[in-house]
């Protein structure tokens, strides 16, 4: 750039407030390379103009050192002497600097990189075949020694040239060269603020971030005093508290006290969380009125309805109702590796234990009248036997599950941001693996439905008393829990992603449901009987056949103890 090109660029500067400092958090510096590194861009008409010094003030410039070589004296000697006539520019009266001494080894760098290529029998080169051999080429040139970078930089010596107000020159404050690299002169720096303290040259645009201990969006105005989490400080150990702006109220809970899903969010995880909580313990203390309930017409006040129905499988479907509903609080919150776990080893066992109360339930129905001529004689504590096997595969897998795909707590990309997710750790550490072992158990829980289903349909084949209508209830029970697992489960997988916050809805809804239902199966109308039928008594017994179904001391088809 020539010094008046630079005048009119500085001008325009000036209409565009694009020099000096403006604000605390806005300045200008400028850097002039070689053409315009010249006291000749303040001066017009060899006089200097207060206004373009004034915008130069602060400045800085980089210009090559003009060699002392021998050679360069007799260029700059014999550039004087020449005619101005044979050579334009050159003779007295010329202007001789060390760009006439560049132009002349420019020519001279054309002129051996091209016969280097001739000497090797390259005659029809091309432009990079030209490149390559000017970048290679290396003599002693007017302007000193020349020789290039591996990307085409002339390898050479610069002077570090700055603008301050108590001179019109370009005063040097460093120096650079191949062998010393750059070294400062005793000259102070001056900046466009007018002192010798460096501005803060790390400009950077403002950006809105969450602050998850303040519990607020905040803005960083210099763009680089807050530092934002990175993925690894999401995890809930590590208790993140500055986290991207994008992160409010996208359905993943990222702060430890869930702050960037909160009350102002719509849907809210905390609303949701709070009005859930509330059902979810009223629910908790309603399952208390039938495990009472049959302690005291099952055990104490014994009732003969109660006594058939086998008060321990009653109070271990109430105890698996319990947990499993008490598991959804495991995925309240953020996610952390201990809740991770705590939703494997208390929602499945709990419904294996369920499922394996009614298919316990439906098999000694199918095994007493499985044979009407021949009286059976099962009792409760073998049934448990029965349950407690069925329940073995279950804590088997839960313990594989455990030890080789562990479930916990990681950070992970989700829809292009990282977010704490539970997932799969242990051995494999593979989300893969953590699907096996889901599918295992749900193939397993599936089965032992399936059985019960099958057990239940030959029932529908065989004479059993109206008294034994709980199997008809066991039946309506595995029916709805077979098509609850059915549907909901490739329904929560399908919309997780898109939609976090209603994956976690329906999957607290079908749990809650899946026990609910069954609780208000078995106990409903049983209960219903005792109390507004029968009114707390034993009904009067209309037959001889229905005398040996009592429970307790017979040996008829049926005893409960």
């Amino acid at each position: 750039m020539l010094d008046t090109d630079f005048q009119t660029v500085i001008r325009e500067a000036d209409e565009q407030e694009a020099i000096g400092k403006r604000d605390d958090n806005e300045i200008f510096i400028w850097i002039c390379f070689d053409g315009c590194a010249t006291e000749l861009i303040f001066s017009v008409d060899d006089e200097v103009d207060n206004d373009l010094k004034k915008w130069s003030n602060g400045m800085f410039g980089v210009r090559p050192i003009s060699p002392t070589t021998q050679n360069f004296i007799n260029f700059e000697a014999q550039f004087y002497q020449e005619d101005p006539n044979e050579i334009y520019g050159f003779g007295p009266d010329g202007f001789f600097s060390i760009w006439v001494a560049y132009s002349y080894d420019v020519c001279l760098t054309f002129a051996y990189g091209l016969s280097k290529l001739y000497d090797e029998g390259n005659y029809d080169p091309t432009y990079l075949d030209l490149y390559h051999s000017m970048i290679n080429v290396t003599f002693e040139g007017k302007s000193g020694t020349v020789s290039f970078e591996p990307n085409g930089d002339r390898i050479g010596a610069y002077d570090i040239v700055n603008v301050q107000r108590d001179s019109d020159q370009f005063l040097n404050i460093a120096t650079y060269d191949p062998e010393n690299l750059l070294v400062f002169t005793n000259q102070t720096i001056e900046w466009p603020t007018g002192n010798d303290i460096p501005p803060d040259l790390d400009v950077r645009q403002p950006y809105d971030y969450w602050s998850c201990h303040d519990g607020k969006e905040k803005t960083d105005e210099s763009g680089k005093d807050v530092s934002l989490d990175t993925s690894d400080d999401l995890r809930y150990e590590n208790d993140p508290d500055n986290i991207a702006s994008s992160y409010i109220c996208d359905q993943f809970i990222d702060c430890n006290n869930m702050s960037d899903e909160g009350w102002d969010c719509n849907p809210s995880y905390k609303i949701l969380f709070t009005i859930m909580g509330i059902i979810t313990c009223l629910i908790l203390f309603t399952i208390f009125i039938p495990a009472i309930f049959t302690i005291v017409f099952g055990c104490i006040i014994v009732r003969k309805r109660m006594k058939k129905l086998s008060p321990p499988f009653l109070l271990l479907m109430c105890w698996a109702s319990f947990v499993g509903i008490a598991s959804t609080f495991a995925w309240y919150g953020k996610p952390h590796s201990a809740a991770c776990n705590f939703q494997l080893w208390l929602l499945a066992p709990a419904l294996c234990l369920l499922v394996s109360s009614l298919l316990a339930k439906v098999s000694r129905i199918w095994w007493i009248f499985r044979s009407p001529l021949k009286r059976q004689r099962i009792q409760d504590w073998k049934l448990l036997i029965f349950v407690f096997i069925l329940m073995a595969p279950c804590f088997l897998l839960c313990a594989l599950w455990t030890l080789i795909a562990t479930p916990m707590a990681k950070v992970i990309e989700v829809d292009g941001r990282d977010h704490p997710v539970c997932t799969t750790g242990g051995f494999i550490n593979h989300v893969a693996a953590g699907y096996t072992f889901f599918g295992l158990m749900v193939a397993y829980i599936g089965i032992l439905l399936l059985l019960g289903i099958f057990l239940y349909t030959m029932l529908r084949c065989t004479n059993v008393p109206s008294e034994y209508n709980e199997a008809n209830l066991v039946g309506y029970t595995l029916y709805n829990l077979t098509f609850l697992g059915a549907v909901v489960i490739p329904v929560y997988f399908v919309i997780y992603e898109n939609n976090p916050l209603a994956a976690w809805i329906i999957r607290t809804l079908a749990i809650m449901y899946a026990f609910l239902a069954t609780l208000t199966l078995q106990f409903l109308p049983h209960m219903f009987v005792i109390i507004f039928i029968n009114h707390f008594k034993d009904p009067p017994v209309s037959t001889k056949n229905l005398s040996d179904l009592t429970s307790g001391t017979t040996t008829g088809t049926h005893t409960s103890g």
